[in-house]
């Protein structure tokens, strides 16, 4: 067997050798091969032009050439390529590119039933027979992957000035040859079809062994990283502690704090005030708020922070007994906050109506607590949870519904019922880090517990660790 090289331009996408047989008759000793990858797109003129280009140089061997490789071309287009150049095609069944279930590229968007890409076309004088290999599977560590976006194409190619007569003797020639062809690939594209199936047998049996090693093995790592995650939360939780209540923190047992205002005396809880209108009034149980039924609420434009609201606060009892007796009492329900959630909360009960009644009350009048809410825009459901319990206390100030509560840092020395039912007392304490004198305290009115997250070994922080975080004095500032 000789081979030469042919000579083509530098940026033809392709490369082709001539093949010389010596103990062949002289009929069947030459044939030109070019492997060939064609540009893709909408480009037929151009792939035509580039194989026209690679059978010039087939010095003289036209009608004895073998054509193969990626052409990115589609039937019809193959069509017109063979019809023009005189060539014919060796087609196979299936296809060899973008076939289901290769999945060799992630991000490919291609869902159809697959592209025969890859093409073999011969000259007048060549017969070829072709048929897919390599379209199984490899296996590897449990997981299975094909080797290439494209499956290989096996051709089986004859040569031979037979297949160009029309001589009677050399037709017959011709006929038995291509038989022998069609046997030959028939015979081995049963075994490429046995030896995939074996193949893959064999890898799935091998990957489910796999499997369950790397299962194990994951399973031994998860345990470890599960034991020294709560050997670490543990150590976590213990540092804190020590560093909000232990000896060095300024809420450590010994420690005495003053009041730094407001006579040297510390404010009660919110809940030991008294307000005469309200003081019967019931704390609620969960049986009262089991009646509500599990009901939707339309959203209107991006309302979903005053639904979701409305949806806990109609089912929180003490504020369903308080926002019940309110609205029995209240003569400005069109403007009041707490009457809105009530009748939102009547909405549930009865049914949803018709136009605006479709809408829940509170959301609809979500202006009512706060200007900021009035336009379509998104908001952070504390942030309205927050204007709305502010609204809802102001409101009950106004109409002498409170209590005197000093000795606590709040806008106006009152408690109304906003406070009783989400209100609590935050201590403050600081000390002169220079003289480490007397310890003060101060005291603030909060409704929102409002703790930070940090990343720290362990996992995440839960909300008890957030607060003992809280507790503990900042990282280079003053203690708390």
């Amino acid at each position: 067997m000789k081979c030469e090289r042919v000579e083509l331009d530098r940026s033809s996408p392709c490369v082709a050798v001539k093949l010389e047989h010596g103990d062949a008759p002289e009929s069947e000793q030459r044939v030109v091969v070019a492997a060939v990858h064609l540009p893709v797109g909408t480009c037929a003129q151009k792939r035509q032009r580039l194989l026209e280009q690679v059978v010039a140089r087939s010095g003289g061997r036209e009608e004895k050439v073998v054509l193969v490789g990626d052409m990115n071309a589609k039937d019809d287009e193959v069509v017109v390529i063979s019809k023009a150049m005189k060539l014919t095609e060796a087609r196979y069944a299936g296809a060899s590119w973008g076939v289901k279930g290769n999945g060799f590229y992630e991000e490919s968007t291609y869902a159809g039933p697959g592209l025969r890409k890859d093409r073999v076309l011969f000259g007048k004088k060549v017969w070829a027979e072709a048929h897919l290999v390599a379209q199984g599977k490899a296996f590897f560590d449990g997981c299975e992957f094909c080797l290439s976006d494209h499956f290989g194409v096996m051709a089986y190619v004859d040569v031979g000035d037979h297949y160009a007569s029309r001589e009677k003797t050399e037709l017959s020639v011709a006929r038995v040859r291509r038989g022998q062809l069609v046997r030959l690939r028939e015979e081995m594209q049963q075994k490429e079809t046995a030896d995939v199936s074996a193949k893959r047998q064999a890898g799935r049996e091998d990957m489910a062994v796999a499997r369950q090693r790397a299962a194990e093995r994951d399973r031994a790592g998860y345990l470890g990283a599960q034991q020294r995650g709560a050997r670490q939360r543990r150590e976590r939780a213990d540092t804190m502690k020590r560093l909000a209540f232990g000896g060095d923190g300024l809420f450590a047992d010994g420690v005495v704090s003053r009041p730094a205002q407001y006579g040297g005396r510390a404010p009660c809880a919110p809940t030991a005030v008294s307000i005469r209108a309200l003081d019967e009034l019931s704390a609620g149980s969960w049986e009262m708020t089991s009646a509500v039924p599990l009901r939707g609420m339309k959203r209107v434009q991006n309302t979903c922070y005053a639904v979701s609201l409305s949806q806990v606060l109609i089912r929180t009892p003490g504020m369903l007994e308080w926002a019940t007796q309110h609205f029995a009492g209240c003569a400005l329900h069109e403007s009041c906050v707490v009457c809105a959630l009530f009748q939102t909360y009547s909405q549930v009960l009865s049914g949803f109506g018709r136009g605006e009644d479709l809408l829940p009350v509170l959301a609809r009048r979500r202006a009512q607590v706060s200007g900021v809410f009035a336009g379509a825009r998104q908001h952070d459901v504390f942030e309205f949870f927050e204007q709305f319990l502010d609204k809802a206390r102001r409101f009950e100030i106004n109409a002498n519904r409170s209590g005197i509560w000093g000795s606590v840092q709040v806008d106006s020395p009152q408690a109304t019922h906003v406070e009783r039912l989400f209100g609590f007392v935050r201590e403050t304490r600081r000390q002169c880090t220079a003289c480490r004198g007397i310890v003060r305290s101060w005291f603030s009115s909060e409704c929102v517990l409002r703790v930070t997250p940090r990343v720290v070994p362990g996992g995440p922080m839960t909300v008890s660790d957030m607060y003992l975080d809280s507790c503990a004095p900042p990282v280079g500032g003053s203690p708390l």
